[in-house]
């Protein structure tokens, strides 16, 4: 994500929903399929597609707002 810090990314991560937040972590930090992430979860890639698509979307927000302080 651009040259965010670390802290700015867990921050913005923080106020996504909880299953936008498991389905983002576990896409881009521990690298799961998106089938892997509906079998952890027990929801369908359907659901794990949306929720990666609004969470990155959320986080764009979030990091851009916090970028413009």
């Amino acid at each position: 994500m651009r040259n965010d810090s670390r802290e700015q990314v867990i921050s913005a991560l923080r106020q996504l929903s909880d299953r936008q937040r498991a389905c983002l972590v576990l896409r881009h930090y521990e690298d799961r399929t998106e089938t892997e992430i509906a079998d952890i979860l027990g929801i369908s890639v359907g659901s794990v597609r949306t929720h990666v698509h609004r969470g990155m979307q959320s986080l764009e927000r979030i990091l851009d707002q916090e970028g413009e302080r």
